[in-house]
Formats: structure tokens, C-alpha cells, sequence
């Protein structure tokens, strides 16, 4: 679940930070079941983008498309900003999984269609203070060389998601029919 998303230079968002925030307003507790309680927030639901014409909604979409490939290791397509000769794009997402929040963030010289620096941690808050955050960084990559917690990473990944699945049947579809 995205907690906040933060993009520059991408489209017709200039080289300014743009954020979009999920969080849940502390003060209004009207529409409390469209949220869900992670670490130190509520995280919104649903939210609604509106506006006028030709004011970047779509772009915000297409901006959180590209994210999503470039999270799968995929290239996109240039997607700097028009009017800007500079064709460095910066991605940064806070989410929230099975109750973990992670901190994303990416370079990509979407001319070169390259990786210039890619980071992912781990994002914990301190009990007395949930203002107070500490992130570890569990993997990073700059220029194509990832660091070696990368292979940890990925093991710990495969045994938290090969616990929900029973990977001999996965691996042998037919086996309840012999």
C-alpha cells in the first residue's frame, strides 16, 4: 500500500519535488473506515484525483505506472520533462507491505534508458516518538553495481512469499491428478 509518492522532473511535473501524500489527516475522523492503521499513520484507502483540465492528473497516473516498471527492472520511455532538456526522472515511494514500510527511490536517465542510482530500505519509527523514523538500507545500486545485502534480500524475499504457496504442487501442476 503506497503511504507517499514524491516524482521531479517527470512530464509536466518540472524539476520542483511533487508529493502525493496517502496518509489519513490526524484531525478528521469522519471517514475512519477508509483507512487502514499501519506504522505511525493511517494509510488512505481510496483517494480521488480531480481537477481541471491539462493539470498533470494523468500524468500522476502514468507517473506511478512507470514507478511499477521500473520496480520490475523494466526501462520506460523518456519521460522528462518537456520543456527541460535534462532527462534525469527521480521516483520516491514510501509504502507499506504485510505490515513492513519500505522506502524506494530511483534515478533514471530515461534517454540512456538507465539506472543512475537505485536504493531500497527498510523504514521503522521509534514507540515513544512515531515522528521519529530510522531506515535501513538493504539494497542499493549506482551505475549497475548492486551491493552484496542485494542476494540476502532476494532469499528472504523468496521464503516469506514461498510460505503462502506449496511450491512442489507449484512446480508440478498435475500432481493431485496421478
Amino acid at each position: 500500500m503506497i503511504c507517499e509518492f514524491k516524482m521531479t522532473n517527470f512530464k509536466c511535473f518540472g524539476e520542483k519535488e511533487n508529493t502525493i501524500s496517502f496518509y489519513a489527516h490526524d484531525g478528521i475522523k469522519r471517514f475512519e473506515c477508509n483507512t487502514i492503521l499501519t506504522t505511525p499513520k493511517r494509510i488512505l484507502k481510496t483517494v480521488g484525483i480531480y481537477g481541471p483540465n491539462n493539470t498533470g492528473k494523468t500524468c500522476l497516473v502514468e507517473a506511478l505506472f512507470c514507478l511499477k516498471r521500473l520496480m520490475e527492472g523494466k526501462p520506460i520511455f523518456d519521460v522528462s520533462n518537456a520543456f527541460k532538456k535534462i532527462p534525469l526522472t527521480v521516483f520516491d515511494v514510501i509504502y507499506n507491505i504485510n505490515g513492513k514500510t519500505y522506502h524506494y527511490n530511483v534515478y533514471y536517465d530515461s534517454k540512456e534508458k538507465r539506472y543512475i542510482r537505485e536504493t531500497l530500505s527498510i523504514v521503522t519509527y521509534a514507540q515513544s516518538n512515531p515522528a521519529v523514523k530510522n531506515e535501513e538500507l538493504i539494497i542499493t545500486r549506482s551505475g549497475g553495481v548492486i551491493n552484496s545485502k542485494f542476494i540476502k534480500v532476494l532469499l528472504d524475499s523468496y521464503k516469506e512469499v514461498s510460505k503462502d504457496f506449496d511450491i512442489e504442487e507449484l512446480d508440478n501442476p498435475n500432481k493431485g491428478e496421478q
